[in-house]
């Protein structure tokens, strides 16, 4: 949740307070600030900076959730739930890329791994939906669609299908 400069910076100050405590004869303190400097560290490795790209995702801020997003530099380190919503993510900012088969290949592994909400599985599946109509593959979007109609989520998905559906449907009238 917190930036990597702000992870610096609390590293720094442990670390220099420890080095301080240990001077001045208090074991103690020295080791809760050494813990608290493990502490950083690992929950960096751990959660990095998905978080906050998730929230910039959905205030439609995408190329700063891109800036966030890069400063993961491991996915596999992520925990299993950082590590669903980082794919989640990047398949957004790809689909806003229009590069489709990271896209799909993102959404896809989100899905895999597993994310929290059933709205956000909703949202995903949704996506790929959309990701499977612009490359042409209007069966498994349609497949796609009823699984998203299946999973409970928020009436804007609701609408935003209606509209994928009315798409497909000019599409296939044109045809």
């Amino acid at each position: 949740m917190y930036t990597p400069l702000l992870r610096i910076v609390i590293g720094l100050l442990a670390a220099v307070g420890s080095v301080f405590f240990f001077m001045n004869d208090r074991y103690n303190t020295a080791l809760i600030l050494l813990v608290s400097l493990a502490l950083t560290i690992t929950s960096y490795f751990r959660n990095g900076t998905v978080f906050l790209a998730f929230r910039q995702m959905k205030k439609f801020n995408i190329p700063k959730a891109k800036i966030l997003l890069e400063k993961v530099y491991n996915p596999k380190w992520l925990t299993k739930g950082q590590r669903s919503y980082y794919y989640f993510v990047d398949g957004f900012i790809a689909m806003q890329e229009k590069d489709m088969t990271r896209a799909y290949e993102s959404l896809f592994k989100s899905l895999e791994i597993g994310l929290r909400t059933e709205n956000d599985r909703a949202i995903a599946t949704f996506n790929l939906a959309s990701v499977e109509f612009e490359r042409g593959h209007i069966a498994k979007c349609f497949e796609l669609i009823s699984k998203t109609r299946a999973l409970r989520c928020s009436p804007r998905v609701l609408s935003e299908l209606a509209k994928l559906e009315d798409r497909i449907n000019m599409f296939t009238d044109n045809l």
